[in-house]
């Protein structure tokens, strides 16, 4: 049932978790102070915040450390830090997410860089940084150099998060070089200045388009911005030395270049009031992970893309997860394989703050009854799965002359239906109900015919269970497949004796 575009989004994805990353560059600590004002200060023209809640999430090369493991590779962090609170917070969440940070240099006359935004009713009022931004002492330098030495040949791949906090001196990246030459690594770098790092012919690069403006020196903003710079790959290429170019354009998708020539454009899916902060090192993160686990750069920018959006839907700072991403192709496709992959699928929906409703049935010969009580129940929600019988199942429930139409012809028919957002076939010989697919899906509603009552409904304590609501939606009179059949057999019988 699943296309081929999916099961190769599959294929690609279910190779991240062999993969082993290295991510060196600077740490941050995002630090969010949300509340609400109603006032302003008689000191100044100013609101005045009541704060409400406070979050602290690791920031800059972190993130990308944090969506690496997210996605389900195996993650070493290298950086340095502050011996202080913050440190101990940013490395104590990385640890806790699994990620390896045994090679984080701690300087006891170091402060770790944060980034307090303070956020007002949604809106962002002010941003607030701190933290010593010099470049590490040279014992702290050779402990870097040390580990490089001993570890790098041991990972897939390496990237580099360059936040201008002073870890990237000359002498680390000519030592990157000297590492890359005796055991070359997929090599990604995101950096205000790639400049910089030309030297190391990195796998890939990722831009903005701010960035990319001011990489190549021009004067104006174009409202068109793809023509504007797809033309620009060689110069591109020579600046930075990459051979994959990502030039992300916002709600305008991405430019990909390889070896500077412009090779293909990712469109963005539509995201309302995107929470932006982090969404590169999320694109570079799934980039690098396709990359390596053999996407072409088309499929690999598609993939970073899909993740980026599922990360900006989000209210703070935060990764993609591997279930969250193939959830997200699942919500392209109409057909689900069973229970645990609607779990995920729903999972998902349940997080972007969607009402999901169930309804199931035969559906053996669709007919107008059927598709107005499926578009009725769309009505209740925002996603409607349908639940369908297979063949065995509905043998046992009509007999042994039904299904008319097989399982494959059914689904097919129904997802025709614009109603219909997902289609999951269920039933066994221990139990025909869809309480197992009721139970991984949580909806808000499930319905039902008006030839049903919650007395005759084996289904209804399991949506109870799960804090759903049954509602029934009455019936078209006079049409069911069971009396299309009996119309259809009794005009065979008369057209015989005629």
């Amino acid at each position: 049932m699943n296309n081929t575009g999916k099961n190769r989004h599959e294929e690609i994805m279910n190779q991240f978790c062999q993969l082993k990353v290295l991510v060196i560059g600077d740490l941050v600590m995002d630090i969010y102070l949300k509340g609400n004002s109603f006032r302003l200060s008689p000191e100044g023209p100013v609101p005045v915040v009541t704060i409400a809640d406070r979050e602290e999430i690791p920031g800059g090369a972190a993130n990308a450390a944090i969506n690496l493991k997210a996605l389900g590779a195996q993650v070493s962090f290298l950086a340095i830090a502050g011996e202080d609170k913050d440190g101990d917070k940013a490395c104590t969440f990385m640890e806790n997410a699994g990620i390896d940070c045994n090679a984080i240099v701690r300087e006891p006359l170091r402060t770790t860089v944060t980034k307090t935004r303070l956020i007002s009713n949604g809106q962002l009022i002010s941003r607030f940084d701190c933290g010593s931004q010099n470049p590490p002492s040279a014992e702290s330098e050779q402990k870097i150099f040390e580990f490089l030495k001993a570890n790098y040949s041991l990972f897939d791949a390496v990237v580099l998060g360059d936040y201008k906090a002073g870890l990237f001196t000359p002498a680390l990246i000519d030592f990157l070089q000297q590492m890359q030459q005796q055991s070359p690594a997929y090599l990604a770098l995101d950096s205000k200045n790639l400049p910089l790092f030309t030297p190391l012919r990195p796998s890939v690069v990722k831009p903005n388009y701010v960035e990319a403006i001011g990489l190549l020196n021009l004067q104006s903003l174009s409202k068109n911005r793809l023509e504007q710079l797809k033309n620009y790959g060689p110069v591109l290429y020579r600046l930075t030395g990459a051979e994959h170019i990502t030039l992300t354009l916002d709600e305008d998708g991405c430019l990909i270049f390889e070896q500077g020539e412009y090779i293909h454009h990712t469109p963005a899916h539509v995201v309302e009031n995107p929470h932006v902060v982090g969404a590169g090192d999320t694109f570079i993160s799934t980039f690098t992970l396709a990359q390596c686990s053999g996407a072409s750069s088309a499929e690999a920018a598609e993939l970073a893309t899909a993740a980026a959006t599922v990360a900006i839907r989000k209210t703070t700072t935060a990764p993609c997860f591997l279930n969250e991403l193939k959830a997200f192709f699942s919500t392209q496709d109409k057909y689900v394989p069973g229970a645990k992959e609607l779990e995920e699928l729903c999972r998902f929906y349940h997080q972007q703050g969607k009402n999901v409703v169930f309804t199931n049935g035969c559906f053996d010969i669709l007919h107008s009854g059927h598709v107005s009580y499926l578009n009725q129940s769309k009505n209740y929600g925002d996603v409607l799965i349908v639940g369908l019988n297979n063949d065995e199942s509905i043998r046992r429930l009509k007999g042994s002359t039904r299904p008319i139409n097989e399982l494959a012809d059914r689904i097919y028919v129904l997802s025709g239906l614009t109603s219909i957002d997902h289609i999951v076939p269920f039933g066994s010989v221990n139990d025909d109900t869809p309480s197992a697919l009721i139970r991984a899906a949580k909806p808000q509603y499930y319905i039902k015919g008006g030839d049903y009552n919650l007395q005759n409904l084996p289904e209804a304590k399991v949506v109870e269970e799960v804090g759903g609501k049954v509602a029934f939606i009455p019936l078209v009179p006079d049409h069911s497949t069971t009396n299309m059949i009996k119309r259809i057999n009794e005009d065979a019988q008369l057209a015989k004796v005629i």
